[in-house]
């Protein structure tokens, strides 16, 4: 019986109202709880929050090491006060597996400690840790693992970095209760864009394909959810490209904010070169939007993807052309999501 199951997670949500902060991580702790009260949850965070201690959240109790992101050496710091309060949890109830997120520092910690307490230990790899240049594929002993991917892209993305193949996939479901009511009526925002504005996510696209969408969709109105290190970039570009009218920057936004902006847009404009799953997708897709994306997450089990910036202005196109009739699609949910993870669990633990 799966007793005690300990998360452990380079960050999580500083209070209950940071809901931006590793939505997946957080739906995944609530409904585990949910799913199965007899299981006690803990959650050990290395980088964020950035003050070190404990706090409560939902009702459980969170130990953040604090971390900071600093550099090395003062991360080791960090990684052995991680390490310590996983021992401390274990004193004072056994641990019987213990859950890291990508396939980095918290894998290694998780690792070897799971070693010493003699347990179980699976790490979910996320992201750009499945790609070439990541430094701990160096170090962990990674065939001796228990590795969970995303989805069918990114085993393949995994398998050519590595030679491994992940035979466990596990989709990221999303939580229905968290959105709003569908909208079959009036969606005023033609093309909506959701993410980090940085190099990898390449918004750049999106201004280009409004600027030449508006020749056709006079009315068009974009709006871009996000931010970061390109924004100043991109709000020059789109002025340039004499967009004021038509693409309006959002800014950072609480999660149920940017559910209710997809309950009002047509278009999920995705220009991101990898995704290893694309949570946004499925949120889009269950709010009733059509997404525009390349191949990449779970974009291409959908509907039409696009290789290059023309394919995705054709895209983005034949989308805004088509009759409206938007419609929920059937996505994973976290339910589905907690229940693949207890029968790993329960296949790895004890």
């Amino acid at each position: 019986m799966l007793n005690h199951l300990l998360f452990l997670s380079p960050g999580f949500p500083a209070d209950e109202a940071d809901t931006p902060c590793l939505p997946t991580v957080q739906a995944l702790v609530k409904e585990t709880a949910r799913v199965f009260p007899e299981t006690f949850v803990s959650v050990v965070s290395t980088q964020y929050p950035f003050t070190a201690g404990e706090y409560r959240w939902k009702g459980h109790t969170i130990y953040s090491a604090g971390g900071k992101n600093r550099r090395f050496p003062l991360r080791l710091k960090t990684w052995y006060d991680a390490r310590n309060y996983i021992l401390a949890l274990h004193r004072r109830r056994p641990v019987s597996l213990i859950h890291s997120f990508w396939l980095s520092e918290c894998a290694l910690i998780g690792h070897f400690t799971a070693q010493k307490l003699r347990i179980p230990h699976l790490t979910t790899v996320m992201g750009q840790d499945a790609r070439k240049g990541n430094p701990y594929l160096r170090i962990l002993p990674l065939e001796k693992m228990n590795l969970v991917g995303l989805s069918e892209f990114h085993v393949a993305q995994f398998y050519e970095t590595t030679g491994i193949n992940l035979s466990n996939v596990v989709p990221w479901g999303i939580e229905t209760q968290d959105f709003p009511p569908f909208n079959a009526g009036e969606r005023p925002i033609d093309l909506l864009g959701v993410g980090s504005l940085i190099p990898l996510k390449n918004y750049g696209v999106m201004i280009e394909t409004a600027a030449r969408l508006r020749e056709k969709f006079p009315r068009l109105r974009c709006e871009l959810v996000g931010d970061g290190v390109e924004r100043e970039m991109l709000e020059k570009k789109a002025e340039a490209r004499g967009l004021k009218e038509h693409f309006r920057f959002c800014g950072q936004l609480p999660r149920e904010q940017v559910l209710e902006k997809m309950r009002r847009s047509r278009v999920l404009f995705h220009p991101s070169g990898y995704e290893s799953f694309g949570y946004v997708f499925s949120e889009a897709l269950y709010s009733g939007m059509k997404v525009c994306s390349r191949k990449t997450g779970i974009a291409g089990a959908h509907g039409e993807t696009a290789d290059t910036d023309e394919e995705m202005l054709k895209l983005a196109e034949s989308l805004l052309s088509q009759p409206y009739n938007p419609l929920r699609e059937k996505v994973p949910t976290i339910y589905e999501s907690v229940q693949t993870y207890r029968e790993l669990y329960r296949s790895w633990g004890r």
